[in-house]
């Protein structure tokens, strides 16, 4: 959708020149970061708040809410429209328009997460200002508001407008005394303000002390009655028995006082009243097009209006030729008792309110302004459908799918089973939302109606997409006799092809290996058949597809491509996953050198603010390369590094891989309840994820499942336990997949060493391994080999070959894991494991085996004196060491320098 942002919604309500100032409120406001300004319509919340803000001067966010709203990526389109107006928000706009097609890739925590670390990178004073909150009822949205307001960032401050207390974690910020409220008794003018008020008005009348008195009791201080009762009074040729007429209800006062200032205009004013309440705001142009008036028609109307003061203020926006264009609105009071008034007293038909509603949607239809567009025609469902259909693609393809089904849940379900590429787009919408349940009795619907369509022989729909397009329809089996509906003939045409793609996007996503190769064929030949902007989807099935069989090289050339490719359309998160799976391919393919370029490379371009994220992810990655290299301090190190941002910024699955590789160095130390923790926690973040992964919480679990086994003296039984449940379903023609890889080394190396079979599966591993050129497996599997042989030849042939394959790419931990040769080295690990120096106790000692000084240290580091003195305590006491030179040689015998 080329334009799915109203500037309307951005634009602060105007102060009007007679306002009294609430000074009393607006210091309340002024003195704290998170102020909720909540009371009924008409109380003047709005213009409170927007006198705050110009008092203020500084850079401000005006988002006024509908109940279209209640979608979270459209709901942060707006926020980050609103920041980059201004040259302090710009960065961190832009990065939350690219985060917002990147959610399913972070996950709603991550996402949540990462959203908040934007805005903690407003650097310079901000206000954003939601109003008319009371209209959310999303909980996704609700969550971000609540986080925000948790972590509030220093430079930003927040103000929530609503008609009703909004369900937000209010409790403890009100105990803190962190939070404003401003309510109606706050709101009210007292009997000085409304003297003040009522003659800055009225000063050609003069108004007694009773009178005064008399429209505060009546009003009781409602700004809203008070600016009617004045607007009344203007008009009125006896003041005396209009005040004398009015109520005491405050209900009563306003249809009142409404109705006295609507009679006041002529019947043709009356008419155009009615008719443009229909449009929310409008300019000139758009209210001679919708009623379908001649040219400048509007304009005298609006003059008049003006001049009356009628409940109308008007703003500026810049139209496609850059030029100011002023736009009206009318007071949402009196807005809704025209509204009221056009449905029960029929002075206008149906049929014309509907011409209304369709030709204010063709006129922002013409501009671009799709969404605008849509809102107009949900009066007229069938061009609401139209519309929406024709959208898809486009939201799609620009990763706005969410905003997308949040529209088209609002057509009646009935119309959109009509319709063969809405109910695809409903149920790709939902898939990419993560939900592989609901979204398949869509793609079987979709399945139905084109069997129809193939029995049929034809198509029910338009081939003119213009803004006046219609729609017709023939019998169908599918929907009685309404038949289907198809508006955009091109993507109906690809439906077979998003069938196809969907049916592999389910199996990925749920881990169905077996559908997803049965689907290989078809896939390949549908990539060239589809614009690339879908077809990269299609692409990754099948490089997941050449992954799970072992032949990381195609895979990594596959997603590599894709990669390339998603920096011209994807967003920077998005990009981002993608180059971690090629890291992981490269890691899971032993060339551990290369991944240390590709990470310092990458890490190092990372500019973008929403790179935090990404950033806590490759130094997660970092730790893995350097635990695959033994460097088990640098790991911790580099892990130390990722949680100060991952905690805050965290990638969708960065806390579930965190834990995973701190449980591989538990059980590296030999800690196995350590090591059970780490796992549990991390199953907490894991999420169905069709890439095959290094090591698994489900590997991990085994592993300690084996090595429990291993102390309690029942290993032979429950590896032959295991071993027959892994390969039952295997046939003997082919090997288990490179996904079940993993499992079968784990039982390999603790298996009996007597029995053929596992020495026959451990070698046919190991050749696949070495024709897949996969150098961490082939040193693995060549390690484990030394037990199933008594030659001594053999098993010195076999260490060599592992060690040469090793020393490339400097991959030593497999040492540790897999071979009883190197058990003095882990002894080493085990005795150091319960005093790990964290990486910056590292650095200290580092640098201090070099001969710096603790001021040297200090001024290289950025740390105080004070600080570096603590380190070296710290470092000292882990070491169990008194001086420097002895911390220095401890280490060395450790293997930490």
């Amino acid at each position: 959708m080329s334009e799915i942002i109203l500037s309307s919604k951005l634009q602060k309500s105007i102060v009007p020149s007679t306002y009294v100032r609430k000074s009393e409120s607006i210091m309340r406001l002024s003195d704290c970061q998170i102020n909720i300004v909540s009371a009924p319509a008409g109380a003047g919340k709005s213009t409170l708040v927007s006198d705050w803000i110009e008092l203020e001067s500084c850079p401000y966010v005006w988002y006024s809410l509908d109940v279209w709203d209640n979608e979270v990526d459209l709901f942060l389109s707006y926020l980050a429209n609103g920041l980059v107006k201004y040259e302090i928000g710009q960065e961190v706009g832009k990065a939350l328009l690219q985060l917002i097609g990147s959610r399913a890739n972070l996950g709603d925590e991550g996402f949540t997460r990462t959203v908040i670390g934007l805005f903690h990178q407003i650097m310079a004073p901000m206000i954003i200002v939601i109003d008319d909150y009371h209209v959310i009822y999303d909980k996704n949205i609700h969550r971000i508001i609540n986080e925000l307001m948790r972590q509030m960032p220093q430079q930003l401050r927040l103000c929530l407008i609503s008609r009703e207390d909004p369900p937000l974690a209010l409790g403890r910020l009100r105990a803190a005394g962190r939070i404003c409220e401003i309510r109606m008794s706050n709101l009210k003018f007292t009997e000085v303000e409304s003297e003040a008020f009522l003659n800055g008005i009225l000063s050609m009348m003069a108004l007694s002390v009773d009178h005064i008195r008399l429209i505060q009791d009546r009003t009781e201080g409602w700004i809203a009655g008070l600016q009617l009762m004045a607007q009344t009074l203007l008009r009125s040729d006896n003041k005396e028995s209009t005040l004398l007429s009015m109520g005491a209800n405050n209900d009563y006062i306003m249809e009142y006082l409404l109705e006295e200032v609507l009679n006041t205009f002529d019947g043709e004013l009356q008419l155009f009243l009615l008719k443009t309440s229909i449009l929310d705001d409008f300019c000139e142009e758009i209210s001679d097009y919708a009623l379908g008036n001649l040219s400048g028609t509007s304009h005298t109307y609006l003059e008049i209006l003006k001049r009356k003061n009628s409940f109308i203020s008007t703003y500026e926006l810049i139209d496609e030729n850059a030029k100011p264009v002023t736009w009206y609105k009318y007071h949402h009071l009196f807005r809704d008792l025209l509204r009221q008034r056009l449905s029960i007293e029929k002075l206008i038909t149906k049929e014309t309110i509907d011409e209304v509603y369709k030709r204010a949607g063709e006129w922002f239809e013409s501009k671009g302004q799709y969404l605008s567009a849509i809102h107009y025609y949900f009066n007229l469902p069938l061009e609401a459908a139209r519309l929406i259909e024709l959208q898809w693609e486009p939201m799609d393809i620009a990763l706005k799918s969410n905003i997308w089904l949040s529209l088209a849940k609002r057509l009646p379900e009935a119309l959109c089973k009509r319709s063969p590429v809405i109910s695809m787009g409903i149920g790709w919408s939902m898939l990419d939302a993560g939900d592989t349940v609901s979204c398949v009795k869509w793609f079987q619907h979709v399945e139905v109606l084109l069997s129809l369509y193939t029995k049929k022989g034809q198509v029910i729909g338009s081939t003119d997409v213009s803004v006046t397009t219609s729609a017709f329809a023939i019998d169908s089996e599918a929907d009685g006799e309404e038949g289907l509906l198809v508006f955009d003939h091109r993507e109906f045409d690809q439906l077979p092809a998003y069938l196809l793609s969907a049916k592999a996007y389910i199996a990925a996503s749920t881990g169905d290996y077996k559908a997803l190769f049965d689907l290989k064929e078809q896939l390949k030949a549908l990539v060239v058949t589809i614009p690339y902007q879908r077809a990269w989807v299609i692409e990754t099935y099948v490089g997941m597809l050449e992954w799970a069989s072992g032949d990381l090289i195609r895979s990594y050339k596959t997603f590599y491509e894709i990669w390339l490719k998603s920096k011209q359309f994807l967003p920077i998160i998005v990009q981002g996953s993608f180059f971690a799976l090629l890291v992981e391919l490269k890691l899971q393919m032993g060339e551990l050198i290369e991944v240390e370029r590709m990470l310092e490379e990458e890490i190092m371009a990372l500019q973008h603010p929403a790179g935090d994220g990404l950033y806590a992810l490759y130094k997660l990655y970092q730790a893995t390369l350097y635990l695959m290299q033994g460097k088990v301090e640098l790991s911790l190190g580099a892990i130390e590094e990722s949680q100060n941002f991952g905690m805050l910024y965290n990638h969708m699955d960065w806390h579930y891989k965190q834990e995973l590789l701190k449980a591989r160095i538990e059980l590296l130390y030999g800690n196995l309840e350590a090591a059970t923790k780490c796992v549990e926690r991390g199953k907490k973040h894991h999420f169905s994820n069709p890439i095959p992964e290094f090591m698994g919480y489900e590997d991990l679990e085994l592993w300690m499942q084996l090595e429990a086994a291993k102390r309690e003296n029942r290993l032979g039984t429950f590896v032959e336990l295991k071993w027959q449940a892994l390969l039952e379903n295997e046939t003997e023609e082919t090997l288990p997949s490179y996904i079940r890889e993993n499992q079968l080394k784990l039982l390999l190396w603790y298996a009996p060493k007597k029995y053929h079979a596992y020495s026959e599966m451990c070698q046919l591993l190991l050749n696949r391994a070495i024709a897949q050129k996969r150098a961490i497996q082939i040193v693995e599997f060549s390690l484990i080999s030394i037990k199933f042989t008594t030659s001594v030849a053999v098993q010195q042939k076999l260490l060599y070959e592992a060690q040469e394959q090793a020393k490339s790419n400097h991959i030593l931990l497999p040492f540790y894991e897999f071979s009883d040769a190197f058990e003095d080295e882990k002894r080493i690990l085990k005795r150091g494991s319960n005093q790990v120096l964290t990486g910056r106790e590292l650095e200290v000692l580092t640098l201090i085996a070099e001969g710096y000084s603790n001021q040297e240290i200090g001024a290289t580091l950025f740390l105080s004196l004070s600080t570096v003195k603590s380190y070296n305590y710290s470092l000292f006491s882990k070491l169990e060491v008194k001086r420097r030179t002895e911390a220095v040689a401890k280490a060395k015998e450790l293997g930490i320098l």
